[in-house]
């Protein structure tokens, strides 16, 4: 979920720059070969990608970390029952 939501992210931003670059290199006035309407919808698909891949990286985070505490806890494990031992 969180690499495709990235690459849906790279994607948009992507195309977004393309537009950009390209009326700036045909040395116009026109800032975005986009219409204010299609730079508004861009931008707004821009915004909710950012938002769900912000979501994404919090549920991956979490996993992560949950993960990480478990591997700490079960290495810890053969510590204390070595020291229970002695």
């Amino acid at each position: 979920m969180l690499y495709s939501t990235f690459n849906e992210l790279k994607s948009a931003i992507h195309t977004l720059h393309l537009h950009i670059v390209t009326a700036r290199a045909t040395m116009t006035d026109v800032f975005c070969s986009l219409t204010p309407i299609e730079l508004q919808k861009m931008r707004t698909k821009v915004e909710h990608l950012l938002e769900a891949f912000d979501q994404d990286w919090t549920i991956f985070e979490k996993s992560y970390v949950t993960e990480l505490m478990e591997i700490e806890s079960d290495a810890r494990r053969f510590v204390v029952d070595a020291i229970g031992v002695c």
